[in-house]
């Protein structure tokens, strides 16, 4: 997630009732299977006024979970500790630390914290900072049976709710490199890879996140794999072009894929066509009566994934529509609009990206990877 920029953002889905199964009758790395169930509120702070006021504003660059994609957020339960204290975060494939507020984990009531001795340090974008300490403890799902001993994480003084980072450990916001949690799921010998897909379903459904694993069932075709643009310190692909309209824009230019952005951030001749094509008014506003058979198509190479008219443009809640995609110069983003109709591996050991059109199935097949 680039912090900074995601202020798109619609509404709030959390985790809850999360069922781990046991690990110790497992023979080796594998896929590990996680269920939970979604609410749509935290107190009184919703998804859309954290990322537009307390977001994170700078940040250094095989078990399934399923998710929920209620407006665009997907949000679980983590238990950190000996005491197994809860707290609700942000999946984010654009960032790479698991944050989480001091409200939420007090290190003095774990008895297998340690104290890395490393300061954690975020600034929101409306100024204000919150600072902590780095520490290593257990860290779980809601079973008896930890997945992870001595992870490491931080815990910031904040009102918010945290991050789940699980981008590549050099977005990491330390100056020095350690385990994540693909990394350290790898490392524990829970999955074969430091590696994960990411499917977010159908009509804002519910989705799946696969540790070391895929889902055979969740995409057409085959995965088509790139390498991993490394001018990014990002999780980033080259698109090569964008057909919208009739017309066909150049891009050549790295795009994240970035499931802690709502909409999208597009190159400022991209988005001037789309202005075109969606018959942008000069308030920003666009026809909410969007057709579901013409589609935006953007093409990697290898191959395409296309999105359709009516996940280009999202409800203000007064009856007006806006464009999903927006520019920022300098920045190219395409957030969760563009992942709920493509099916991504992202591939942290061998440093690649595949990627297919989506097929929305309650079918599953859950291989290693």
């Amino acid at each position: 997630m680039l912090h900074f920029l995601t202020l798109f953002s619609l509404a709030v889905a959390l985790v809850q009732g999360l069922v781990v199964p046991e690990l110790n009758a497992r023979d080796g790395p594998a896929p590990l299977a996680l269920d939970f169930t979604v609410e749509k509120s935290i107190g009184n702070i919703t998804i859309s006024d954290w990322r537009a006021q307390r977001a994170p504003k700078t940040s250094k660059r095989a078990y399934s979970e399923k998710i929920s994609n209620v407006d665009y957020a997907y949000f679980l339960n983590v238990y950190l500790g000996s005491s197994k204290q809860k707290s609700y975060v942000l999946l984010d494939t654009g960032s790479s630390d698991l944050w989480v507020p001091t409200k939420d984990y007090n290190h003095k009531k774990s008895s297998t914290v340690k104290d890395t001795g490393h300061a954690f340090n975020i600034e929101y974008v409306d100024g204000s900072t919150a600072n902590g300490e780095y520490y290593t403890d257990t860290l779980s799902f809601g079973s008896a049976q930890p997945v992870l001993s001595q992870f490491e994480f931080a815990a910031a003084s904040t009102d918010s709710f945290g991050v789940f980072g699980i981008a590549d450990r050099d977005q990491e916001s330390t100056r020095y490199t350690y385990d994540n949690f693909p990394w350290a799921l790898q490392k524990a010998g829970l999955t074969p890879k430091a590696s994960y897909s990411l499917y977010l379903g159908q009509d804002h459904g519910s989705g799946v996140v696969i540790f070391g694993g895929i889902d055979t069932e969740k995409y057409e075709g085959s995965l088509s794999k790139y390498s991993i643009d490394t001018s990014e310190s990002s999780l980033s692909l080259d698109v090569e072009t964008v057909s919208v309209g009739g017309q066909q824009v150049q891009e050549n230019a790295p795009y994240v894929l970035d499931s802690g952005t709502s909409l999208a951030l597009v190159s400022e001749g991209l988005l001037n066509t789309l202005n075109d094509v969606f018959s942008v008014d000069s308030n920003g506003l666009v026809s909410c009566n969007q057709p579901s058979d013409e589609y935006i198509t953007f093409s990697f190479g290898q191959s395409s994934v296309k999105v359709p008219y009516t996940d280009a443009v999202y409800s203000n809640g007064d009856g007006t529509c806006s464009l999903a995609f927006s520019y920022d110069q300098g920045y190219t983003i395409l957030g969760d609009i563009f992942l709920r109709n493509a099916y991504v591996y992202y591939d942290l050991t061998d440093q690649t990206i595949s990627l297919a059109q989506v097929k929305y199935s309650l079918a599953s097949n859950i291989v290693a990877a």
